[in-house]
């Protein structure tokens, strides 16, 4: 008897040795929060970026992640290349690109208004830097709507404030593959203007794909 049971002790340590493997090979999505984040849960979901070029939502894949000392962790997608996103004040998501075997880390510092970086890949962290970057123009745009009192003089001075900072993030991260980024925004002229600049380090982005299908 006591044989079986050391043989089933064995057999459930190396089943929990191998998930712990399993989880490591495919890479983690940390999530730190603030402590007045408001929640004892995070959920996030996913889709693969092969699903998403070819138009596919049915496969979107949801997990709660219960925070323990403001920190929760899900092993990243082993079948491929995805797009990790989840909401951190209710109104907007923050958004995670990331391949099996990343690590990366979204650390927020504060809720409202929402501020966070995230580490782990360059392209991650060319995206944090982005958004960080516009977050309080497109508040401003909001709080423009918002009050019904926003001129088409304020307006067209605001997006040009927004045109000439993307502009600059551009010319300043040209080979990056956070411009795969931007680039999933740009249309017509644009598009092709700053496609045609490119250079490799960027065009080997997990987001090239899905750029190049649109």
């Amino acid at each position: 008897m006591k044989r079986r049971e050391l043989i089933a002790s064995a057999l459930i340590a190396a089943a929990c040795l191998s998930a712990h493997a399993a989880g490591e090979e495919s890479g983690r999505l940390t999530i730190q929060v603030p402590t007045d984040f408001g929640s004892e849960k995070v959920v996030v979901r996913h889709n693969l970026l092969d699903n998403m070029i070819a138009g596919r939502r049915d496969t979107l894949v949801a997990d709660t992640l219960v925070l323990v000392d403001g920190k929760a962790s899900l092993s990243f997608d082993p079948a491929g290349a995805a797009y990790y996103f989840f909401n951190a004040d209710g109104e907007n998501n923050i958004p995670v690109f990331a391949k099996p075997g990343e690590n990366i880390t979204v650390n927020i510092s504060a809720v409202t208004p929402g501020k966070y970086v995230i580490t782990g890949s360059p392209l991650m962290e060319g995206i944090s830097e982005y958004n960080n970057l516009i977050a309080p123009l497109e508040a401003e745009y909001a709080g423009l709507m918002a009050s019904g009192q926003a001129s088409e003089e304020t307006i067209a001075s605001l997006m040009k404030r927004y045109d000439d900072t993307t502009g600059d993030f551009i010319n300043k991260n040209i080979n990056s593959p956070v411009v795969t980024y931007v680039l999933l925004n740009a249309q017509g002229e644009e598009f092709i203007e700053l496609y045609d600049r490119i250079g490799s380090d960027a065009r080997s982005s997990i987001l090239m794909p899905m750029v190049d299908a649109m």
